[in-house]
C-alpha cells in the first residue's frame, strides 16, 4: 500500500477501493480498477457494488482528477487526510472530522483569512500522518505568502516591500525544503521556491529551482519567471526583447508587473551584490 499503510489504523474496519496494482488480483480486476480511477461514473459504480467505505486516489496522477473532483462532490465521502502523493476519501465523514479547506493537488493558491485559519488546523491534525512532509510543507509555505500571490499564483509573486515580507517568504522557503528533492521533482514546488529565490535575490538557487520546474517542458510560468531572473541579473534589454517576444504581453498581468519590475532595476538595480546563498535587502 506504499505510503498508505496507515491506513490499516485509520480506518480499521473499512472496505478500501485504492490504486494498488498488485500481482495478487486477477487481470480482471486491475482492468476494471484501471477504468474506474479515472471515470467517475465506473468509480461510483465500483463503490456501490462492493460496499466500499474508503478511497485512495493519487493526487499527482493527472489521470485521478476527475475522480478526485467528482469524489469532493459528494456529500456522502469526506477527505480523511491528504498525503504527499495521495488522498484518502471515507464514507460518512462530515463536520469536522472532514478536510474541507486544503486540496488534494499541489496547485498554487490563495486562502482567504477564515480560510487560513482553518487550513492550519487542518495542517496540524495530517501532519503527524507519515508520507505527508512534502504536502504539509507546501501548504505551509502558500498559507504564509498567501497575501502576496498575485491572482492565487498565476500573476507570480509580490516584490519584497518590507523586513516582515521578507521574513515571511524566508519561512516559506524553509517549510518548502521536503518537496524540493530533485530525484522526485515537483514541478509546482520548484516554481514558488523560484518566486521566492528570486524575491529574496538568492539567484543561482533560482535558476536551479526554474531548470527543475522547466525540466518537463517551458510554459506561462516558466517563462515569466525566466523573465525575472534576467531583470534580477541586470539584463534589463534582454528581458525587455523577451517581453516584446511574447504574443498577448500588453494585456498579461504578470507581464505588466514585470515590465515595471524592469523600469525600475534601469534606475536602480535590484540585486546588487546577490549571491547564491545570501539575501540582499
Amino acid at each position: 500500500m506504499e505510503d498508505c499503510w496507515y491506513l490499516s489504523f485509520a480506518v480499521p474496519q473499512g472496505l478500501v477501493v485504492m490504486d494498488g496494482r498488485q500481482a495478487v488480483y486477477p487481470l480482471q480486476v486491475l482492468q476494471r480498477l484501471s477504468v474506474a480511477l479515472v471515470k467517475p461514473v465506473e468509480l461510483f459504480a465500483l463503490l456501490d457494488a462492493k460496499h466500499a467505505d474508503a478511497v485512495v486516489l493519487r493526487h499527482t496522477r493527472p489521470e485521478h482528477a476527475a475522480s478526485i473532483a467528482a469524489l469532493s462532490q459528494r456529500s456522502d465521502y469526506g477527505v480523511a487526510t491528504i498525503g504527499d502523493r495521495h488522498v484518502l476519501f471515507v464514507r460518512g465523514l462530515q463536520g469536522d472530522a472532514a478536510i474541507s479547506v486544503l486540496q488534494p493537488n499541489l496547485g498554487l493558491r490563495s486562502f482567504g483569512p477564515a480560510q487560513r485559519t482553518r487550513a492550519w488546523l487542518e495542517l496540524a491534525r495530517i501532519g503527524a500522518q507519515p508520507g505527508v512532509a512534502e504536502y504539509v510543507g507546501f501548504q505551509r509555505a502558500l498559507l504564509r505568502v498567501s497575501p502576496e500571490l498575485r491572482a492565487g499564483g498565476y500573476d507570480g509573486l509580490q516584490p519584497l516591500a518590507s523586513a516582515a515580507q521578507r521574513a515571511r517568504y524566508e519561512h516559506a522557503l524553509d517549510d518548502l525544503g521536503p518537496a524540493l528533492v530533485p530525484n522526485e521533482n515537483l514541478p509546482t514546488a520548484q516554481l514558488l521556491a523560484t518566486m521566492l529565490d528570486l524575491a529574496l535575490c538568492r539567484l543561482d538557487r533560482a535558476a536551479q529551482a526554474l531548470a527543475l520546474a522547466a525540466a518537463a517542458g517551458e510554459n506561462r510560468q516558466t517563462l515569466a519567471l525566466r523573465i525575472e531572473l534576467s531583470i534580477r541579473r541586470g539584463r534589463a534589454q534582454q528581458a525587455r526583447d523577451m517581453i516584446d517576444a511574447l504574443a498577448g504581453a500588453s494585456t498579461d498581468n504578470w507581464l505588466g508587473a514585470l515590465d515595471q519590475l524592469r523600469s525600475a532595476a534601469v534606475r536602480s538595480p535590484l540585486c546588487a551584490g546577490a549571491t547564491a546563498g545570501a539575501a540582499w535587502f
